[in-house]
């Protein structure tokens, strides 16, 4: 992507720094009103709060399955 000030192009990709994840996505609620979800638990509403997360459920199973 070009940076937009005649400067070399920057690349992005979805990586956090320290982040155990392949790969993470920064969003408000509205998110969901673009991608809907079938929610296991909870709600949109839960990233209204700063340090909240959402997560899939095969992510959850992996880092929270105890069976």
């Amino acid at each position: 992507m070009p940076s937009g000030d005649g400067g070399a192009a920057k690349t992005y990709d979805n990586r956090q720094d320290g982040s155990y994840a392949l790969s993470t996505i920064l969003a408000a609620p509205d998110f969901f009103d673009l991608f809907p979800h079938e929610w296991v638990a909870g709600s949109p509403s839960v990233l209204d709060e700063p340090r909240n997360i959402v997560l899939t459920e095969s992510v959850a199973r992996k880092y929270f399955w105890d069976g």
